[in-house]
């Protein structure tokens, strides 16, 4: 995706370097405008596609749901199936959301098995990888006795799944249409405002908590611009979202 500004410069680099491409969104804010007011399918066909999921918590795949939704449809998911699931807090966001995911395997209480660590949402725009994770847990449960193979993962392994790993941003991009609010990408720490080289003050909040662990942070691929899209915080794990504070109370050592 590029800006309007931007695009020619893009197109005559592609044909510099023989580059083949093609537009295949012309404006994907229309896109988003077209969406968010298009009448919504109640026919029969669209139910189909509107899967509620192969478990007995059902969920409604064909549409994405806010984050009280998806905790509480994990929390159904262990009512039902307390033997294989649990739902885990891993800490607090910076506005008081609680970080919850869910730990499947069996025997859920056992912590002497292999750990595997799947998250979405970590960028709060990427709403399709939310329920990609959502779709993963679904199968984890829904497959368990008819997939030999789903059957020897969620014997022999923990999942520790997370859908949303930044619960305030991806909130905030469902509270509006705007490209500042749907296509915001990182989490929602507090506003803070500087002088900038010609003495404008700039007034930005946020951190990619992508860029915010402790594995080659601060390098190429992040910025220490408080205002950029790629901000990596103030140091490594400065954001709950990426310290997981509570991540030894899961008591998971085998990863």
């Amino acid at each position: 995706m590029i800006s309007e500004e931007r695009r020619k410069w893009l197109e005559n680099l592609f044909v510099n370097y023989s580059i083949p491409h093609n537009i295949t969104i012309e404006d994907v804010q229309q896109l988003i405008l077209d969406r968010e007011h298009k009448p919504k399918d109640t026919s029969k066909f669209s139910k189909r596609l509107n899967d509620e999921g192969g478990n007995k918590a059902k969920y409604g795949l064909g549409e994405y749901h806010s984050y009280d939704h998806i905790i509480s449809w994990m929390e159904d998911i262990q009512r039902f199936y307390p033997d294989k699931a649990k739902v885990v807090n891993i800490g607090t966001t910076e506005e008081g959301r609680p970080i919850k995911g869910i730990k499947i395997g069996t025997g859920v209480h056992r912590n002497d098995k292999r750990i595997v660590w799947i998250d979405g949402g970590i960028h709060a725009r990427e709403w399709a990888a939310v329920h990609t994770v959502v779709y993963i847990i679904d199968r984890l449960i829904a497959d368990y006795d008819s997939d030999p193979l789903v059957h020897q993962a969620v014997d022999q392994l923990n999942f520790y799944i997370f859908p949303v790993l930044n619960p305030d941003g991806y909130e905030y991009s469902r509270s509006g249409v705007s490209p500042m609010i749907r296509l915001w990408r990182k989490n929602r720490s507090a506003m803070l405002c500087k002088k900038d080289q010609w003495f404008r003050e700039r007034c930005c909040g946020g951190v990619d908590l992508n860029r915010n662990f402790d594995w080659f942070w601060g390098e190429t691929g992040s910025s220490s611009d408080r205002c950029s899209e790629i901000y990596q915080g103030k140091g490594p794990f400065s954001e709950a979202e990426a310290r997981f504070e509570d991540f030894q109370n899961l008591a998971i050592y085998k990863l």
